[in-house]
């Protein structure tokens, strides 16, 4: 629930960001945001994923996709060439995103199966 919620809120203030920020202060002022909204997922990957003590990587793969998808998006909305360098990251991205989810529903045991491809369990 806090997760979810903390992307929630992530989300929708970035998506205020290319439609208010962006008209009104500038594209700088967007990619001050996305930036921000990167760091703020990276963090929240890093807390859940190594902080808690856990190889949970789905949390993880989520907040590091996040600002990739919301990049994504805003280049759809209109500025592709200062987020140009990014379209490359951002594909390779949602694909691996795609490919974690569908192993994350598809093995119920994803903790353990991870640990077994590291060697440690």
């Amino acid at each position: 629930m806090r997760v979810g919620l903390f992307y929630t809120i992530l989300g929708m203030g970035v998506l205020v960001a290319i439609f208010v920020a962006r008209p009104l202060f500038g594209e700088a002022a967007a990619l001050v945001v996305l930036a921000t909204a990167y760091f703020l997922t990276f963090f929240q990957a890093h807390y859940e994923a190594w902080i808690r003590g856990r190889i949970d990587l789905l949390p993880a793969v989520g907040a590091a996709l996040v600002p990739y998808g919301l990049l994504f998006l805003y280049t759809l909305s209109g500025v592709t060439n200062r987020v140009a360098i990014f379209t490359l990251a951002q594909w390779g991205m949602i694909i691996l995103l795609v490919l974690c989810s569908f192993s994350y529903l598809f093995a119920k045991d994803w903790d353990s199966r991870i640990r077994r491809w590291l060697g440690r369990g």
